[in-house]
């Protein structure tokens, strides 16, 4: 009976263990959900530490020898001999403290309360906005260009606004560097717009957090994908216009929600972005234009009544970090959508959260979620995204670009989170569809999905509209993050999507467009970038239709 005790001890020492460093192994590696992870560490520790002090009690290097598990618990610094047990207590006590130096590092020793810096917002060839953080209250900014000389202006950081302040210039030359210093300490430069380009290229991308995967070693604010980008730039033969950073530039809700969702807790996470060691000065003179998704607010946001009372206090953060240097909005009643032409290509940002009616309830296996009264944009961008693709599709030359989000495609349906998608909205995006059909086809860029896919959305057979008006999608995240290691949520729904390419591997993706309006019809070349690498090219025209 004794020796069937500790047997039995042994047993759950060793499962416990396993279990422990299985459950730590996933949380900083693979899946960084707190939720689902940090009760099985516990209790893994707690078994294990339980399992431990008994052996402890009834040591005997005996029946240590007699149970057969000694050299496995050995391997795994377990064993019941004392130094052995000392050990283990040790492995334990390490990766639990690592495990809670990924989720507190940050937030309390890092809160970034005395940040300063200044980025790029929206540049046109004749003006640029800029972003700066100042604990001044006030400063004087001067900016210089070969052609122009120098010019100083007072700026004076508003109350209220987290210690930032929106700069927007005017009366600049086209495609002329200016640099620019505060007496705050700021410094730095911007490329304003070449007038009516042919040519040009953009990034695009959306998720980040900081410290993924993790390493103890890393400083908490590192981002990793941040690395990779601005390597890819600096290599670039021409510098990109702009990068399009669709969503999740926070997430307030993981590993773990560390704070209430108050507009304080909103800011120290922007602000905790923004002082990351991974800036250079090559990222923040770009010119960043930023929407938000879900975990700007919480995960899966809508109008459910639920969620509604977070949206005026995150909205505050994004307002002042990112929506103050935005393009212009449409509808200064509704600020968080825009418009902007680049030469001969039109886009348009939307909104994909503030205005979307709550998700579809999944039906067992059903994914045709999405019919009826069911809304993503709201009547009055539904309304103004209609009046822009007239307008915009009937000239001559012109490429439309749409920029949502979530994913348009409904080939992401194998997840949990198939309905948080276009695919719980079909039939509003139907009718976006048809707008793009009528007006000869067009590209949409997204992200959200932490997965790149390239999809052919052709018109349906009773549009009237030739397959060479097909619309393409070229879906693009996380900048920095996870992705889901074994769960492949990505199945083609022919014919209405039709999938180019997929790829689930990586934990950082961007996508660089190079557009070219200079021929007949326009093309765009698309360049997937995944770790740093190229890992696929792809080449749009317009009206030429594409092999399926």
């Amino acid at each position: 009976m004794l020796e069937t005790a500790k047997t039995a001890l042994t047993t759950a020492a060793l499962v416990a263990a396993w279990s422990l460093r299985w459950n730590v192994y996933v949380f900083l590696r693979l899946l960084p959900f707190a939720s689902k992870s940090l009760p099985k560490i516990w209790t893994g520790l707690a078994v294990h530490l339980s399992a431990l002090s008994a052996m402890w009690l009834s040591r005997s290097k005996k029946a240590d020898r007699r149970t057969g598990l000694a050299p496995a618990l050995g391997v795994l610094g377990i064993a019941s001999g004392a130094a052995s047990i000392v050990w283990a207590v040790a492995v334990d006590l390490v990766l639990v403290l690592m495990s809670l130096d990924m989720c507190y590092r940050a937030h309390y020793l890092h809160p970034a309360g005395a940040l300063s810096f200044s980025r790029t917002g929206f540049v046109t060839d004749t003006s640029a906005s800029l972003l700066f953080r100042s604990t001044s209250q006030s400063f004087n900014l001067t900016y210089v260009s070969n052609a122009a000389g120098s010019v100083k202006i007072p700026v004076h950081v508003p109350a209220g606004s987290d210690s930032t302040v929106s700069v927007h210039i005017d009366g600049l030359q086209p495609g002329e560097t200016y640099s620019y210093i505060s007496t705050a300490g700021h410094e730095g430069s911007f490329l304003t717009a070449r007038a009516a380009p042919e040519i040009f290229s953009l990034v695009s991308t959306s998720c980040q957090k900081p410290n993924w995967p993790y390493s103890p070693l890393n400083h908490p604010l590192r981002v990793t994908g941040m690395e990779h980008l601005d390597k890819h730039v600096g290599g670039m033969r021409q510098k990109p216009e702009m990068m399009l950073f669709l969503g999740d530039f926070i997430y307030s809700d993981l590993p773990m929600p560390l704070a209430p969702y108050t507009k304080s807790y909103y800011r120290q996470l922007y602000r905790q972005l923004y002082a990351s060691p991974s800036w250079t000065r090559n990222l923040l003179d770009l010119p960043w234009i930023h929407m938000f998704d879900d975990h700007e607010i919480i995960n899966d946001y809508s109008t459910d009544p639920k969620h509604t009372p977070l949206y005026p206090e995150a909205i505050d953060a994004f307002a002042h970090y990112q929506l103050s240097v935005n393009p212009p909005p449409i509808n200064p009643a509704q600020p968080t959508y825009t418009s902007f032409n680049i030469g001969q290509v039109a886009f348009f940002v939307l909104d994909n959260r503030s205005f979307r009616s709550a998700q579809p309830l999944r039906s067992g296996s059903n994914s045709t979620g999405g019919q009826g009264e069911r809304t993503m944009l709201g009547v009055q961008q539904l309304a103004d995204l209609r009046v822009w693709v007239d307008r915009e599709g009937k000239r001559e030359g012109r490429l439309l670009v749409l920029v949502s989000g979530v994913p348009v495609t409904r080939n992401w349906s194998e997840g949990g989170d198939e309905f948080d998608s276009w695919a719980g909205y079909l039939d509003e995006r139907e009718e976006v569809l048809e707008m793009l059909w009528a007006v000869g086809g067009a590209v949409i860029i997204s992200g959200d999905r932490h997965e790149h896919a390239t999809t052919v959305l052709p018109p349906s057979p009773h549009s009237g509209h030739p397959s060479s008006h097909s619309v393409i999608e070229f879906s693009t995240s996380p900048l920095s993050y996870f992705h889901q290691p074994w769960l492949r949520e990505h199945v083609e729904h022919r014919p209405t999507d039709i999938t180019l390419h997929h790829e689930w591997r990586g934990m950082s993706r961007f996508g660089a467009f190079d557009f070219d309006t200079s021929g007949q019809e326009p093309k765009v070349d698309f360049t997937l970038v995944v770790d740093g690498e190229e890992e696929w090219k792809y080449t749009w025209w317009k009206g030429k239709g594409i092999a399926i």
